[in-house]
């Protein structure tokens, strides 16, 4: 994945909505939090859709701690769409 230069990142913020804007805040604010507090960890995932592999950048991260956070998100992403299913009792 491509770095951004710092005129582009800046022409960037500048064309993305207020949503966007404020979102972009948290998400610095959170992985700035990893950089000055060995407590917090970050797993960031990059991908294009056409591009095969995907690209992974870490904070106070080891690889037993990205398998491990991964992990939890996938449990977490998993629980959050079936949360509101029907029973699968419903199914039959």
């Amino acid at each position: 994945m491509d770095e951004m230069m710092t005129s582009e990142v800046m022409k960037a913020i500048e064309n993305i909505d207020a949503d966007e804007r404020e979102y972009l805040k948290l998400l610095i604010s959170r992985v700035m939090r990893c950089f000055v507090d060995p407590e917090y960890r970050a797993v960031m995932i990059f991908k294009r859709p056409e591009d095969d592999m995907s690209s992974v950048c870490t904070v106070n991260c080891d690889e037993e701690t990205v398998a491990n956070v991964l992990s939890q998100a996938y449990n977490t992403m998993i629980f959050m769409s079936t949360a509101d299913a029907p029973p699968k009792e419903n199914f039959n």
